[in-house]
C-alpha cells in the first residue's frame, strides 16, 4: 500500500525463517531461543561446584562443542556435559585425649583426574600403618583406588613398643623421695608423654637401696604400680628397737615416690639409716592406641 503501481507488478513475499533452538540441562530446558536461519547462538554457561562443573554443550550429550560452529539451518537441541566430581578427603583421627580429626587434604576427582596422596604426619611413639577407605579397609594406594562415591582416606597408627635403658637414681636424707618418671621419659628423648594415661602399659625396673637394702630389683607396671612394705633393717639400739620398712611405687601425678616407715619402740633418728635412694634401671612402654 506504499507503492504507487505505474506497470504490470509481481509482488514477492520475502519468508525469513526461524527455528526453535534449546539448550537442555539435567533433563530440563534450560534456556529456548528461536534463531533466524543461519545465524549462530550461545546460551548462559550453568554455574558449576566443586563436585559438578560444567563442561560444554554438545549435540550429543558426549562430546563437547562450540555452539557457535553450527549455524542454525534446523530446531536444534544442545545437551549440557556435566561432569561429576567425588569428594576426596585425608584425614588422621587421634582418639586421645578427646575424639579429634584433622583434615589433610580435600580434592574433588573427575573421570579422568588422580587422586593426589598427601604425605602422613609423623608423630612420636607412632608409626604410620597405612590409609584405610572410610576407616574401614586398608589400602596400599589410594591413588589405584577406584572411587565409587565421596570417600574419607584415614591415616592408621600403630603404636611402638619403647625401650629406655639409661639409669638415674635419685633419693633422700630422709623418710621420702621422690621422682617425676616423665622428666626420666623427657631427658631420654620422649619428652611427648605428657602424662601416665598416655601410657596403654609400661613396666619400670628400679633398685632399691634403704637400711640394709642395696639393690634389690622391683618392677612397677600399670598391673603392678606399688611395691608394699618390705623389712629393709631391724633396729636394735639403746633408744630404738624395732623394724624398718620401704614401699616403693608409683602415683597418679606420674612420681615414683620411695617411703619410709618405722615400727618399734623409741625414735628412730638420722644415726640409725642413711635415707633411701631409688635407682632407675629401665623403661619400657607403648602409647594409647591413637
Amino acid at each position: 500500500n506504499e507503492i504507487e503501481i505505474t506497470a504490470d507488478t509481481v509482488i514477492y513475499a520475502k519468508i525469513i525463517r526461524k527455528y526453535d533452538v534449546n539448550f537442555i540441562l539435567d533433563y530440563a530446558v534450560y534456556e529456548h531461543h528461536i534463531v533466524e536461519k543461519g545465524d549462530t547462538i550461545t546460551a548462559t554457561t550453568p554455574p558449576s561446584t566443586n563436585k559438578r562443573v560444567f563442561k560444554g554443550w554438545s549435540l550429543d550429550s558426549v562430546n563437547v562443542i562450540d555452539v557457535t560452529d553450527f549455524p542454525i539451518m534446523e530446531h536444534r537441541t544442545f545437551f549440557a556435559v556435566v561432569e561429576t566430581r567425588h569428594e576426596v578427603r585425608f584425614v588422621y583421627t587421634k582418639h586421645y585425649p578427646y575424639l579429634s580429626t584433622v583434615n589433610l587434604s580435600t580434592q574433588y576427582i573427575g573421570k579422568s583426574d588422580t587422586v593426589r596422596v598427601p604425605t602422613p604426619p609423623t608423630f612420636s611413639g607412632y608409626s604410620f600403618n597405612s590409609w584405610l577407605v572410610n576407616g574401614v579397609t586398608r589400602v596400599s594406594d589410594p591413588a589405584a583406588y577406584v572411587l565409587k562415591g565421596d570417600t574419607v582416606f584415614t591415616a592408621n597408627y600403630t603404636a611402638r613398643s619403647v625401650s629406655v635403658s639409661n639409669t638415674y637414681r635419685f633419693g633422700s636424707n630422709g623418710m621420702v623421695c621422690q621422682y617425676n618418671i616423665l622428666n626420666y621419659l623427657s631427658n631420654n628423648g620422649h619428652g611427648y608423654v605428657q602424662n601416665m594415661q598416655m601410657l596403654k602399659n609400661f613396666n619400670i625396673v628400679v633398685r632399691i637401696y634403704a637400711g640394709r637394702m642395696n639393690g634389690a630389683t622391683y618392677y612397677l607396671n600399670q598391673s603392678s604400680y606399688v611395691i608394699n612394705r618390705i623389712a629393709c633393717n631391724s633396729i636394735h639400739e639403746t633408744f630404738a628397737k624395732g623394724t624398718l620398712y620401704f614401699s616403693v611405687g608409683i602415683l597418679a601425678n606420674g612420681y615414683i615416690q620411695m617411703q619410709l616407715t618405722f615400727e618399734g619402740t623409741g625414735l628412730l633418728n638420722t644415726n640409725m639409716y642413711d635415707g633411701c635412694s631409688v635407682e632407675i634401671v629401665s623403661m619400657n612402654f607403648q602409647p594409647v592406641d591413637f
